[in-house]
């Protein structure tokens, strides 16, 4: 069963609270698929990642850019796995087609949308339903990742 990790994004800004994340999985040495429900999520992303800290570096790229199985942090709107990676990290709505070839799964939504918090109830259910080890982590008012439920 793949380890999965809900992140309710509250209170930090939607491309720090990415980065941050991607940043702590890639200096854990994971190699990274990064899907996204939509290419224009993936773009401005991709822009974000790029800048959103001076001195900050997160290596990454997608099919447009070529390399693909050499992209440490791979983004994508498909269910391509380029590198083999092991990690997949999903964002808002993104597809959840073929988590069971990660070991870890990290599922960050937008916890101001009732839509997002409704989809993402629904993938906790279905993902607990079919066994796979369940964590999920909400933002306290200093933007510090809680963990407030887990499944066994």
């Amino acid at each position: 069963m793949v380890d999965i990790s809900f992140y309710h994004l509250e209170v930090s800004e939607f491309k720090i609270a990415v980065a941050k994340l991607l940043e702590k999985a890639f200096s854990s040495g994971f190699k990274i698929v990064m899907r996204f429900e939509n290419p224009e999520l993936m773009e401005q992303l991709d822009k974000d990642l790029w800048s959103y800290e001076e001195k900050a570096f997160l290596p990454h790229g997608s099919k447009k850019m070529g390399f693909d199985s050499d992209q440490p942090i791979y983004l994508t709107c498909e269910n391509d796995n380029p590198s083999s990676a092991k990690l997949l990290f999903l964002l808002n709505d993104a597809s959840s087609k073929g988590i069971e070839s990660y070991d870890r799964v990290l599922h960050m939504f937008d916890g101001h949308s009732e839509e997002m918090i409704k989809k993402a109830r629904e993938r906790w259910k279905l993902y607990n339903d079919m066994g796979h080890k369940l964590k999920y982590f909400q933002q306290n008012e200093s933007g510090v990742w809680e963990m407030k439920l887990a499944s066994s």
